[in-house]
């Protein structure tokens, strides 16, 4: 998969750059959190907005990782699992990461195959 987003080997080149993008992208939402309990004059409500942000976050990333993890028979097993669309560089474990950060942010970047999901992991997406 050689597109021109995140995809690219000359954009996202090692699993530690993902690393390093994924937090990029994800720094904006989490301040915007303390910015919005600035705002009101209440910052325990903007770190309780951060909670609920996290904990959603968290739970799409538990299922789709649990999602794309498995595989279903002797076909998937002998044909690659599951790493049809995904970056073979960072694995499904990097895709899964950078994929539910993206969609969350609603970034619009990518460096997997959306619709390469099995049906649960993709479910969050539609």
């Amino acid at each position: 998969m050689l597109a021109a987003n995140s995809a690219h080997p000359f954009e996202n080149p090692t699993p530690v750059s993902n690393i390093v993008e994924v937090i990029a992208i994800l720094l904006i939402p989490v301040a915007l959190t303390r910015t919005f309990g600035t705002m009101i004059g209440h910052r325990r409500q903007g770190l309780t907005v951060l909670a609920v942000m996290a904990t959603l976050y968290t739970v799409v990333l538990a299922v789709t990782l649990a999602a794309e993890s498995r595989t279903h028979g002797v076909a998937a097993d002998a044909a690659g699992a599951m790493l049809e669309g995904k970056e073979v560089c960072f694995g499904i474990p990097g895709s899964v990461l950078f994929v539910v950060s993206t969609t969350g942010t609603s970034t619009g970047a990518v460096n997997s195959a959306h619709d390469s999901m099995s049906p649960l992991g993709g479910a969050p997406f539609c």
